[in-house]
Order: structure tokens, then C-alpha cells, then sequence
């Protein structure tokens, strides 16, 4: 009997951590999906310049 219990937990325990390899590489199969569709996206979050304007002004010095 003992060793039945314990080769069931043991096989519970092999299932869930499968279970979590699963779930994880699955996110990071969506996260870099999501990466990889918005190359235009900056780090910060700020919308990228048009052609001729500068990305970020310098605050005048007096």
C-alpha cells in the first residue's frame, strides 16, 4: 500500500512539473511573438519621430 502512494505522488509530482514546463514555454512561445510583431515599438513607449523632426528637444538654456 505504501508503496503505491508513493509512486503515485511521485507520478503526480513528474505530472505537474511537465505541467509547468508546458504552461512556460507556451508563454514565452507568446511573449516573443509579441516582440517580434511590433518592430516599429519603442522601449520607452514613445511613437517614433517623421523624417526631419528630432526625436526629443533640448529645453533651452538661459
Amino acid at each position: 500500500m505504501t508503496t503505491q502512494l508513493s509512486t503515485k505522488l511521485a507520478a503526480l509530482g513528474v505530472a505537474l512539473m511537465v505541467n509547468g514546463l508546458m504552461i512556460g514555454g507556451v508563454a514565452v512561445l507568446f511573449n516573443g511573438h509579441l516582440r517580434q510583431t511590433l518592430p516599429g515599438a519603442s522601449v520607452d513607449g514613445a511613437a517614433p519621430s517623421a523624417p526631419g523632426i528630432p526625436a526629443t528637444v533640448a529645453p533651452a538654456t538661459i
